[in-house]
């Protein structure tokens, strides 16, 4: 049983595939039908690893799973944002900043281990909303606003993230295994940690 929740992000990176077609040839109805089922796969899964006890047994999958869950938001997110910017009007600096996060998050996490700041786990949500977003293609002024708050939460993620390894560095205890917080998004809902006092990542799943 404790491999549903894994079943449940491999199942999100290959909702990669149709999203991108989707997205691709303008067919809203299917994109948005893709995403909620993405979506609803990341609640589920770091719902699922709690309840079975996934979540707090690194030797019994724990790592590995948390390790599957960014994955499957990294895949999901960056082919999805993008497309978006192919072929939907996103800004091109929105999949080269999610990509560039992704990259500072696994090179500031210990190796097989993904490391969650206080911050930066509610990342990848924002992600997956900024995604939903340009599938939905509301007026530009909803977009821009969207936009606006990517352009601060980035910010406040690198300046947290920093923080917050100054201060494990300073005594606060090894964190790892899975956690999961309502999250790529991914980009990008949670992503599944064990964590000490704290956790986050580009995206920390639900």
């Amino acid at each position: 049983m404790t491999r549903v929740p894994d079943a449940l992000s491999a199942v999100r990176a290959v909702l990669a595939l149709p999203l991108v077609w989707a997205v691709g040839v303008g067919d809203q109805r299917v994109a948005l039908v893709v995403f909620g089922l993405a979506a609803v796969s990341d609640v589920l899964d770091g719902h699922l690893a709690r309840r079975l006890g996934a979540a707090a047994a690194p030797d019994r999958g724990g790592r590995r799973g948390a390790l599957l869950d960014v994955g499957a938001d990294a895949v999901f997110l960056l082919s999805g944002l993008a497309t978006a910017w192919a072929f939907a009007g996103l800004p091109v600096w929105v999949p080269l900043v999610a990509a560039a996060m992704l990259a500072r998050f696994l090179a500031t996490s210990p190796a097989g281990a993904p490391l969650y700041d206080p911050v930066g786990r509610h990342y990848g949500t924002l992600l997956y909303l900024v995604l939903g977003v340009w599938i939905l293609d509301p007026p530009a002024a909803a977009r821009g606003g969207v936009l606006l708050v990517l352009v601060v939460a980035t910010g406040a993620s690198l300046l947290g993230r920093t923080w917050f390894l100054r201060t494990r560095s300073g005594g606060t205890a090894h964190a790892t295994g899975r956690d999961r917080r309502p999250e790529s998004g991914s980009l990008p809902r949670g992503t599944r940690v064990h964590a000490g006092p704290a956790a986050a990542p580009p995206h920390d799943r639900g």
